[in-house]
């Protein structure tokens, strides 16, 4: 890595109906540096008029973008569309909090199941990335008072609170709400939740490229062998 200039972090979240396999992937989102882009999968259902617009009031970001898809298949093509578009060679890499870390992690796991369960090519390719959690583990402090003594902490919500401690627009106490969110077509509170995280993750990114060593990002080339084809 150049140090002189540095890949630029784009952040990445999933929600989806649940966590085993069979379940779909609901939103996908990106924090671009100007702001989110945001793929819904409704699977055909309604979505409240001025959804976008009263995201983006209630986000505090400079810009906010909604692609409503009408199947996961469609949310697939069109991530692969604009990771194609405006990451590859793009000197960006993507991160996630837990992509595939702890326990394999959810978010790009989730993601390869569900590409190959439509027979989706990978949407990754040829992307440096890095995970979060293992840096927040292995090199910075986030040890708190807990009940019994010290508590570490090793969440998305948790790290971001103990070092960043902005306000942020997450409805939710508990992202398992998301997954009734889903369920109802509450796409306004999925949605914000979703923004919440990736914003959080994206902020949580720039924090560590200002003081993390840049050879602890750890990164990867997120290419298959066979090109995602």
């Amino acid at each position: 890595m150049d140090h002189t200039d540095p890949l630029k972090p784009i952040a990445f979240d999933l929600e989806t109906e649940g966590l085993l396999m069979e379940k779909e992937i609901t939103v996908a989102g990106l924090r671009f540096p100007l702001g989110a882009f945001v793929l819904l999968n409704t699977n055909g259902r309604s979505v409240t008029e001025g959804l976008e617009a009263y995201v983006l009031e209630n986000s505090d970001l400079d810009a906010v973008q909604i692609h409503v898809c009408d199947s996961e298949r469609e949310l697939l093509d069109r991530l692969r569309e604009e990771t194609e578009a405006r990451l590859r060679g793009k000197n960006r890499m993507l991160v996630a909090f837990n992509g595939e870390t702890w326990r394999g992690g959810f978010d790009l796991s989730f993601l390869r199941t569900r590409c190959g369960v439509n027979d989706v090519n990978w949407p990754f390719n040829d992307i440096p990335y890095a995970d979060l959690m293992p840096i927040v583990k292995k090199r910075v402090n986030t040890k708190v008072h807990g009940e019994d003594g010290p508590e570490e902490i090793a969440d998305l919500c948790g790290t971001y609170d103990v070092l960043i401690a902005e306000d942020h627009c997450d409805p939710y106490e508990d992202s398992n709400e998301a997954v009734t969110a889903a369920y109802n077509g509450d796409w306004t509170s999925l949605v914000l939740h979703n923004v919440a995280d990736i914003n959080r993750t994206q902020q949580l990114a720039d924090w560590m490229q200002r003081y993390v060593p840049a050879s602890d990002f750890q990164l990867k080339n997120l290419s298959p062998p066979l090109g995602g084809q």
